[in-house]
């Protein structure tokens, strides 16, 4: 094997990091979902954020806890178009052990992480791979 054909093994071992990273993402979601309660919230402000990466809103939601004790949340998730409007009625995960860990219910808010971290893993991978195989056969 010749020296750039070692140069595709950096994508790709970058990329088996970045898929052990979403599987470790995704596994932590699902920990998450298998402990959480439901229930019902209210998205109660869109809040516009701008910088460097982009512009965006985030939903700030409330929902009560099984307890009665009321939680206001800002979501993680960034989306332009907004995601929500004020006044929608949206299902959220909490944690009842620690209910400010709470999520909107939804594949984006939940899954967004792990899938685009072992999404760009895989290309990665995929793309050191086409290297290898590329130099190791022309050169």
């Amino acid at each position: 094997m010749n020296l750039n054909a070692l140069f595709g093994l950096i994508p790709s071992c970058i990329g088996i990091l970045l898929v052990l990273l979403g599987a470790f993402f995704w596994f932590r979601t699902k920990s998450f979902i298998g402990k959480a309660q439901q229930a019902k919230g209210t998205i109660v402000d869109l809040q516009y954020d701008s910088d460097s990466d982009g512009s965006g809103y985030y939903s700030v939601f409330k929902f009560k806890t099984i307890n009665g004790q009321e939680i206001q949340k800002t979501n993680s998730v960034r989306t332009n178009p907004p995601q929500h409007k004020v006044g929608q009625v949206i299902d959220v995960l909490y944690d009842p052990a620690n209910a400010n860990d709470a999520r909107i219910n939804s594949t984006t808010n939940l899954y967004f992480v792990p899938l685009l971290l072992g999404g760009m893993g895989f290309l990665f991978f995929c793309s050191g791979i086409a290297v290898v195989i590329f130099m190791g056969f022309f050169s």
